[in-house]
């Protein structure tokens, strides 16, 4: 799992939003979603 872009992500101010309004599950899938996308280039 890239750990880096994950981060990076978090730091955004969307995601801070994000993370108030989701279950911690919810944004994991969410995230999961979002790293596959990139992998597979989406």
């Amino acid at each position: 799992m890239d750990f880096q872009f994950i981060e990076t992500l978090l730091e955004l101010p969307e995601f801070r939003v994000i993370s108030q309004v989701l279950q911690p599950r919810e944004l994991e899938l969410h995230l999961v979603k979002l790293i596959q996308r990139r992998s597979f280039g989406l």
